[in-house]
C-alpha cells in the first residue's frame, strides 16, 4: 500500500491496533504520557521518553522519576535548542544530564 510519500505504509493487524489503543487510552493526560504504571502491554511495545535538556537540571530528576515509575524502557535527551554552540558543549551537556540520570533512584 502506497503511503502517499513514495514509501510503503504498513497494515496494522487489528489485535495490535487494539493493544496500542488500550495503551494510549490508559495513559492519556500526563506530561510524560503515563499517569501510572502501564499494564503488560508496555513491555511488548516499550516506552520511550525523549527528555529536553533545555528544561533544566531542576526539572530532570522529576521527569526521569516519572518515566521510571511509568515503566519506561528507553530514555534519551535532546540538546538541540539549548543554545549550545560547539560539539563539545553538546557532549558536556549529555554528560551532565547523565550524571543527574544516574543519581535518580
Amino acid at each position: 500500500m502506497d503511503g502517499g510519500y513514495g514509501g510503503r505504509a504498513l497494515v496494522v493487524r487489528d489485535d495490535v491496533r487494539r493493544e496500542v489503543d488500550c495503551v494510549l487510552c490508559y495513559n492519556r493526560g500526563s506530561a510524560l504520557g503515563a499517569s501510572r504504571p502501564l499494564p503488560w502491554v508496555a513491555k511488548a511495545f516499550g516506552f520511550e521518553s525523549i527528555q529536553q535538556y533545555s528544561r533544566g537540571d531542576n526539572q530532570w530528576p522529576g521527569d526521569i522519576a516519572a518515566w521510571r515509575e511509568a515503566g519506561g524502557s528507553h530514555i534519551s535527551v535532546v540538546t538541540m535548542g539549548a543554545n549550545l554552540t560547539t560539539v563539545d558543549g553538546h557532549i558536556e551537556a549529555i554528560k551532565r544530564w547523565r550524571d543527574v540520570y544516574n543519581s535518580v533512584r
